[in-house]
């Protein structure tokens, strides 16, 4: 069975290898897997409980529900956020530093609606250009380089394997959760943008 405690990532080494990158993804991999399947299967199961006259088994995606429910697999980073705003939640991705990373403490990224491919590579380029010298190697340069070419194409399936590799390239641990959508929040904050003097 394995191991479904997750180390702190300061108890960790920064990865300075290619197999202390591969290390870090099989162990961390595993455990977002777990924790995002369940979560959105206890959430697709509450939502087909309050909704039983409209459900509709395609509303989800049958590839979705075959890969939560069957396989025990997440779908790719954006069929998950499509599937967080069905169920009225958002998915915020948590970075943490490794031990001797020497990067900022923590950066974080909300998905609010759809997924907008330009700003979440913004966000991925931000993690990588501020990317201190001290702790960083040659190979770990050329990988996020490589990583970050490939998702910057739009039609490039963002897999979490990739991301999360990607992410400890930069020095990060990976941390995934989901808050419920504050629907006042939203029609305060559109009704902020609309009244906004010209």
């Amino acid at each position: 069975m394995a191991d479904t405690y997750r180390r702190l990532a300061k108890t960790i080494e920064c990865p300075k290898t290619k197999k202390d990158l591969q290390r870090i993804v099989d162990a961390d991999h595993e455990i977002i897997n777990n924790d995002v399947c369940r979560t959105l299967r206890t959430a697709i199961n509450q939502w087909c409980a309050n909704n039983l006259n409209t459900y509709k088994p395609r509303y989800f995606g049958e590839c979705n529900i075959n890969a939560l429910f069957h396989q025990r697999k997440m779908p790719c980073l954006k069929q998950v956020v499509k599937l967080a705003r069905k169920l009225n939640l958002r998915l915020v991705l948590k970075t943490y530093p490794y031990a001797e990373s020497f990067v900022e403490p923590w950066r974080q990224y909300v998905f609010d609606g759809d997924f907008e491919h330009a700003e979440f590579v913004a966000f991925l380029w931000g993690l990588s250009a501020y990317r201190s010298k001290r702790g960083d190697t040659e190979e770990m340069k050329l990988e996020r380089e490589q990583i970050l070419s490939e998702i910057s194409n739009p039609n490039f399936a963002l897999y979490w394997t990739k991301l999360i590799r990607y992410f400890a390239a930069c020095g990060y641990q990976l941390s995934v959760r989901f808050v419920e959508r504050d629907n006042k929040a939203d029609e305060e904050a559109l009704l902020r943008r609309l009244n906004y003097p010209a």
